[in-house]
């Protein structure tokens, strides 16, 4: 019974060694799969917080940029106002001279003639000097200073008057009518150019090929009002 009984023993010994050595076994892959699980945890919450921030600083430089597009937009509107200003006070302060007065009274000379009206005959047109200074701010001083010499000024504040100023004006006492044969004139010079023209620059518009003649019509010998230039 001794012999039979010792050799159970010994067996029951390895199977309780077995079981505790496949027990570790078991706790140490278990183990091993827990460390794993953390690394990708850790791995994958690093991607997310790697995420999160190249998220928040793209939403930081876009508002970054928005920033100075708004900036830009705001300096150029400033800067389109300033413009708008300069442009309005050229225009407003704007004067008027002799070649003012005559592009004046060449607009629109190729349309038909109208009747003219007889009138009377005039008294003899006061003496006439024609300025070539801009208008200026004391204009009612100058205009009195002359007016004390016998001398009636035109200026370019009144074209319409100036004008008809330009009508008593003569040229070498010969020609006291300059600008009325002008219209006449010039409306020929321009019908005879405008065919020329046209085939010296094809393709232009009605209104470039009318500044080009009337370009030519300022230095044109045919030109009456040529000569009050000088």
């Amino acid at each position: 019974m001794g012999k039979f009984g010792g050799g159970n023993e010994k067996a029951i010994a390895a199977r309780e060694r077995k079981k505790e050595q496949h027990a570790v076994k078991v706790a140490e892959e278990q183990k091993r799969k827990e460390d794993a699980l953390w690394r990708d945890e850790d791995k994958s919450k690093a991607a997310k917080d790697a995420r999160a921030r190249a998220k928040e600083e793209a939403h930081d430089a876009k508002l970054e940029k928005d920033k100075e597009k708004r900036e830009l937009l705001k300096a150029e509107e400033e800067a389109l106002k300033n413009v708008g200003k300069s442009k309005k006070q050229l225009a407003g302060s704007k004067q008027v001279t002799r070649r003012d007065i005559q592009s004046h009274a060449l607009m629109g000379l190729a349309a038909p003639p109208t009747k003219k009206k007889s009138h009377k005959p005039s008294a003899a047109a006061p003496k006439v000097v024609v300025t070539d200074e801009p208008l200026q701010e004391n204009i009612n001083h100058l205009l009195r200073a002359q007016a004390a010499r016998g001398v009636e000024v035109v200026s370019g504040s009144g074209i319409d008057s100036a004008l008809g100023a330009l009508g008593g004006e003569a040229a070498g006492g010969e020609d006291r009518h300059p600008e009325k044969r002008a219209k006449a004139l010039y409306a020929a010079f321009e019908e005879r150019r405008m065919a020329e023209i046209k085939d010296e620059y094809p393709g232009l518009k009605r209104s470039q090929y009318k500044e080009k003649i009337f370009k030519e019509w300022q230095k044109s010998p045919e030109n009456p009002l040529r000569d009050l230039k000088k």
